[in-house]
């Protein structure tokens, strides 16, 4: 509409420029959200795929992938549905309460493989780097047993947040026989977990009503963690390629996943 009226000097009404773009086959679509890349980002992110471009998805096999995630007790994106008519008074099968303070929510650290979902565990507060540590030494040599590599080069995938660099982690995991891959800044879509993620938050908001507490929720991203189809995972473990190849030939910018 602006752009119509700064070059020919028009106003056409919002139902005339409706139309016309109906007629002309072309429809609105909201926009995707996706990270904000810079600059900064996109070159980071075409030198990730330079790096690890030539691996085929077997040796993306022996990665394990892992990521925290944030998990709210109501679920205030889901959409219910009802069949009340318009205009009508509201009843409670109508309206869904929701609390002003939202409910309250917990943090998860997790990790997966190409085997299938690995181990969850509930962060307590905020995530410092003590207790990340002290994840990984309670998690990470159960990973690597469960990943039965007999030998192979086994990677640790992670994101490049602060507690992640810490000194003291960084140290320890130096001490262990495994490879640490760092995926670039504002980069959800090369980390497969993600996808499990979304997942996750699906399988959960099909329950008919909301968790009555953070114990119940916590109870429920466990079960439905763990309900995770291996072949799922297997899948997901072998889009890298396609994720690395996707990231190239936007050129570092964003991309379907």
């Amino acid at each position: 509409m602006h752009t119509l009226h700064q070059h020919f000097n028009i106003k056409p009404c919002k139902e005339t420029v409706r139309q016309t773009l109906r007629r002309a086959g072309i429809k609105p679509r909201l926009r995707r959200r996706k990270p904000l890349l810079t600059k900064a980002h996109r070159k980071a992110r075409r030198e990730f795929v330079k790096e690890y471009q030539s691996w085929p998805a077997e040796r993306w096999d022996h990665v394990i992938f892992c990521e925290e995630k944030i998990f709210s007790r109501i679920a205030i994106y889901q959409r219910l549905w009802t069949t009340a008519p318009k205009g009508s008074r509201l009843s409670e099968a109508d309206v869904r309460q929701v609390p002003s303070h939202g409910g309250g929510s917990i943090g998860v650290w997790a990790n997966m493989t190409s085997k299938g979902p690995g181990f969850i565990h509930k962060i307590q507060g905020n995530l410092n780097a003590d207790q990340y540590l002290a994840i990984l030494q309670e998690y990470l040599p159960l990973a690597l047993l469960a990943d039965d590599a007999q030998g192979t080069n086994i990677w640790l995938l992670q994101d490049n947040s602060p507690v992640h660099k810490a000194k003291k982690v960084q140290d320890w995991l130096a001490q262990q026989p495994i490879h640490v891959l760092r995926i670039p800044a504002n980069s959800p879509d090369l980390n497969p977990i993600e996808n499990l993620w979304a997942t996750l938050q699906r399988e959960l908001a099909k329950y008919k009503e909301d968790p009555v507490n953070l114990k119940q929720l916590w109870e429920r991203v466990m079960v439905k963690f763990y309900e995770t189809p291996s072949g799922e995972c297997s899948n997901l473990t072998r889009s890298m390629p396609d994720r690395i190849d996707a990231v190239r030939r936007s050129r570092g910018s964003w991309t379907r996943y």
